[in-house]
């Protein structure tokens, strides 16, 4: 006997039926993965880091090429490294603080 899995009201076992585009550059969906894997946040902290550049890559239909010598030039800047991070931070810090101000 088959049953259907229909929708019992789990969000978290459904997939979107939305398509997500990443539209920001490579380099800082590449920021965030390295900053993802360096908090463990996947498998709890059992993923190895091709495995969530793979997952990222088929999510986003997006090619990362060489995402490790990106990496390097990200270690390289001068100033900001993880600018991509400070940005989605003070992004979220923002929308805080006007929500603080709404109420």
């Amino acid at each position: 006997i088959m049953i259907e899995n229909k929708d019992l009201g789990d969000k978290s076992q459904r997939k979107p039926n939305v398509k997500m585009i990443w539209t920001a550059p490579k380099v800082s969906l590449i920021e965030l993965i390295y900053a993802l894997h360096s908090e463990g946040v996947f498998n709890n902290g059992a993923a190895d880091l091709k495995d969530i550049a793979d997952y990222f890559e088929h999510t986003f239909d997006i090619d990362l090429g060489q995402y490790r010598r990106v990496f390097l030039e990200i270690r390289a800047r001068k100033s900001e490294k993880s600018k991509f991070i400070t940005t989605l931070n003070e992004a979220l810090l923002k929308r805080m603080e006007k929500s603080d101000e709404a109420i």
